[in-house]
This record gives C-alpha cells, sequence and structure tokens, in this order.
C-alpha cells in the first residue's frame, strides 16, 4: 500500500493539482482491471500511452493519477480537474521513473517501522519463479499472511515496483524475484529493492541473444550478490548452487550457504522424494509433490534461505516440507490425462532448463522402472539465443540421442535443427497447429509424453486435444 502523502517526498519533477491527502491506496498500470480507490499511473511506451484511459479509471473512482507530461492537453487537464474535484493529478516528465522513485520511497518508509523487517532477492537464469514460490512457502509457515511476494513472475523494471509497492505495513518480509534480458537491469533493481538476503539459482543461457556469452549473464546475475554484500559490509545471507561452475567462482564470506551435490559447503543427496543436507548434521526434507532433481535442488536453496535468515525456526521449517505443493502454472506438471502419463514444462525454455527438465525425466521413468521406449518427447523452439539458436538446439537434439530416446516430434522453426542433432526417426513441425492437426492421431500409441518450449509456442494447448 501506498500512502499518498509520500508523493511529497519523491524528488522527480512534477507538478500536482489538488490536494495530497493521508490516504493508504493500491497502484495500477492497467485500466482492464481498475478498482474505485486506485492510484492510476500511466506509462507510457513507444506505442501506447496509458494516459489515453485516464477518463475510464476516472468515472470508475481513480483516487489519483499521475502521467506524463503533455500527454494530457491542459484542456482535458482543466477538465478532469473541475469534474473530479477530490482526485489528484501529478503530472512527470516520465511516468516509469516516478514508479521506480516511489518504490524506493515506499521500500524506505516500510523498512522505518520496524528493524525486524526483511527483504529477499531471487535472480537466476532458470528456477527463479519457483524457488521464489518456494521460498515463499517457507516464509509463509513462519509470518503466516504477513508475506509479501512477486506476482506470478513480475520480475522487471515495472514488476518490482509494483511489487515493493504492494507491501502492507503488517508484512514482515519482502520477497522480490529479479529478472533480466539486458546488462544492467538486475543492479538497477537491486538499487530500487535493496535486499537483505538472496539466492542465484544459476547461470545459464537465459537470453543469450543479448547478453552474447555466459561470462556476461554472470556478471548481470552477481549483481544481486555484490548488492547484498554492499548494503551489509560482506555480512548479509546468501545461497549459492556450487555445482554451478560460474556461482562458485563468487568469495565465500561469512555467511554464503554454498551448497551441491557434488561441491559446497552444505552437500546433498537427492532421493527419490527427499533430500539428505549435510551440514554440521544432516537433515533430511520430504515431500512427495517434488519428483524433479532440479526442483530438489531449487527447494534446498529455498529453505537454506529462510532457515539461516530465520535460524530459530530451522525445525518448523523441516517439518512443513510435506505440506509444499508446486503451483500449477505450466511449469514442470506431471499428472494423468485419459490415461496417458503427462509431463508439461510450456511456461519457457533454454538450453540449461531444456538439458535439466530432460535428464530429470529420465531419471524418474528409470527409477520407475518404466520403458522410456514408450514415451513421446515434444520439444518446442527455444528463444532468444541469437547466433547459438542452431547450436543450442542441435545440442539437445544430440542430449536426446546419447540418452536412448526413439520417440521424438519437434515444433517450430528450429524444428529441423534438433533433427540434424537426433537424427533420423524424429518428425518435424513447423507450427503448433500443424501437429495439433495430427496430434490425436500421433500419440495414441505412447504411455506418456514429455512436453518443453518457450512460451511464445503455448504448447499446453495440445492437451486440449481430443
Amino acid at each position: 500500500m501506498f500512502n499518498l502523502q509520500l508523493i511529497n517526498e519523491i524528488q522527480c519533477s512534477k507538478k500536482i493539482f489538488g490536494e495530497i491527502k493521508s490516504l493508504d491506496v493500491e497502484i495500477s498500470t492497467d485500466s482492464r482491471n481498475f478498482r474505485k480507490g486506485q492510484l492510476f499511473l500511466a506509462l507510457k511506451g513507444d506505442n501506447f500511452d496509458g494516459a489515453s484511459y485516464v477518463e475510464d479509471v476516472l468515472k470508475a473512482g481513480a483516487s489519483g493519477i499521475i502521467f506524463t507530461g503533455k500527454s494530457l492537453s491542459d484542456d482535458k487537464l482543466r477538465d478532469f480537474t473541475e469534474k473530479f474535484k477530490e482526485t489528484i493529478f501529478v503530472e512527470t516528465a516520465d511516468t516509469l521513473i516516478f514508479l521506480q522513485e516511489m518504490a524506493r520511497a515506499r521500500r524506505e518508509q516500510w523498512c522505518r517501522i520496524s528493524a525486524s523487517k526483511k527483504i529477499l532477492g531471487i535472480t537466476g537464469s532458470n528456477g527463479k519463479t519457483t524457488t521464489k514460490e518456494m521460498v515463499k512457502f517457507f516464509l509463509e509457515q513462519i509470518f503466516g499472511e504477513k508475506v509479501c511476494s512477486t506476482r506470478g513472475n513480475l520480475n522487471n523494471h515495472i514488476g518490482v515496483p509494483l511489487s515493493i509497492l504492494s507491501v502492507r505495513d503488517s508484512d514482515e518480509v519482502l520477497l522480490i524475484e529479479m529478472g533480466t534480458n539486458h546488462m544492467g537491469e538486475i543492479q538497477a533493481l537491486c538499487d530500487i529493492a535493496k535486499p537483505d538476503a538472496g539466492i542465484i539459482t544459476n547461470v545459464g543461457g537465459a537470453h543469450i541473444e543479448f547478453f552474447k556469452s555466459n561470462e556476461n549473464i554472470f556478471k548481470e546475475k552477481s549483481s544481486l550478490f555484490y548488492s547484498v554484500m554492499n548494503k551489509t559490509e560482506n555480512k548479509g545471507i546468501f545461497v549459492l548452487n556450487f555445482d554451478n561452475p560460474y556461482l562458485k567462482t563468487l568469495e565465500e564470506y561469512e555467511n554464503i550457504i554454498s551448497f551441491g551435490e557434488n561441491a559446497g559447503r552444505v552437500r546433498l543427496e537427492i532421493g527419490n522424494a527427499s533430500v539428505k543436507l549435510s551440514e554440521e548434521t544432516i537433515i533430511e526434507l520430504s515431500c512427495k509433490n517434488i519428483l524433479e532433481p532440479f526442483n530438489w535442488i531449487n527447494f534446498v536453496a529455498a529453505y537454506l534461505l529462510v532457515s539461516h535468515v530465520y535460524p530459530e525456526k530451522k525445525d518448523l521449517l523441516v517439518k512443513s516440507c510435506p505440506k509444499f505443493k508446486l503451483p500449477n502454472n505450466n511449469r514442470t506438471q506431471r499428472y494423468q490425462l485419459n490415461g496417458k502419463d503427462i509431463y508439461l514444462d510450456a511456461y519457457n525454455a533454454n538450453p540449461a532448463s531444456m538439458k535439466a527438465s530432460i535428464e530429470s525425466f529420465v531419471r524418474i521413468i528409470n527409477t520407475e522402472k518404466r520403458d522410456i521406449n514408450s514415451y513421446l518427447f515434444v520439444l518446442g523452439d527455444m528463444y532468444e539465443l541469437g547466433e547459438q539458436a542452431k547450436e543450442e538446439h542441435q545440442s539437445i537434439g544430440i542430449l536426446l540421442k546419447n540418452l536412448g530416446i526413439k520417440n521424438a516430434y519437434f515444433v517450430g522453426q528450429y524444428a529441423g535443427d534438433y533433427i540434424s542433432g537426433f537424427g533420423h526417426g524424429a518428425k518435424e513441425f513447423k507450427t503448433r497447429n500443424d501437429l495439433k492437426e495430427q496430434w490425436c492421431n500421433l500419440v495414441s500409441k505412447f504411455d506418456g509424453i514429455f512436453i518443453k518450449a518457450s512460451r511464445g509456442l503455448a504448447l499446453e494447448s495440445l492437451m486440449d486435444e481430443r
């Protein structure tokens, strides 16, 4: 919640029309789901201007309007201020910058309420949204509803400020997910959020089209690490997976919790429905709802962060593990449909996440003593790989072949590159609709289906075909 009087503390250039009262409001940037009493911030982009919808939100009962100068004509502004006398209007040079400054002001105000309030940050090439949900689960075991976290994956220069602005005075912890696809973005988000502790899940080839190299991705992700260390004078709690060759090069300060199956201070032994952690003592975390090794790694990272920030709650956290369930959001879902075993991960894909998902699923199938040749693997394009797209898709095709997988369908503009790595026997489909037309007949002979691709292909829609 944002108190309107904080507008007076924001240093951005602004003109205020109307009287600013001490009123707590929610912020909205979307006129389509606007609710009475909210403050509407009219973001302006290359091809849109939220100021076009000011009249709509005023009629819906907006408590205030923040708009870019000249997006409203003088006549329009005069007309609105006369008709809606209880509404404040704030004109600024850049509504995005103003949004970010609002978030800074709110974060500072919230932190002043109590020294016990914490801000936790999460970033990484893969698994950050899932890990965020896991951290949130553990935090809720301690604080109940007094946890504010990033909604969905609203983790960019707009989503992070909106997440901060949604925090309530009564919340005890603020959990912020940070995403990036260009250099410098994580540092900018850290400057707004100022996290006290954090996790980098991993470093891999996500968005490599823009970063050009894994080394640049590492540099970008490590901004969260150095931000936490700078704020805490190198005493902040930070969780790092030392099985990742990049993360293990970060400096080991006093409160760095390094972990991994093969490296790190905390060693993992992943079982079928549990994981053993060897630190000072051996702790076992159990949860039948987590199958994939990579999600166990995410779960361990979440547990280590929360259990070290709140060490007096370790026993409570361990006991709560069996209750955890992954959210239903097209990420790593496994379920039965029409008698078939479905593994669906159609939310996003990059080389690291594709490799981890395939290897984990094959490991699960082998553990369950099922026949891998009774399964069909449906893989779609991985986006934002730039010049490395052809090579990366070929390498995943080679991975399937080396794992002994015989049945594969490839979908999208890079289907041919998958096949060049996989070899003979796979089917190629240029579009999702091409596959849909034949889907029911093609899959009838298989006991199970593995599906993974980048979000743009929306391969989860295949599950609607009957």
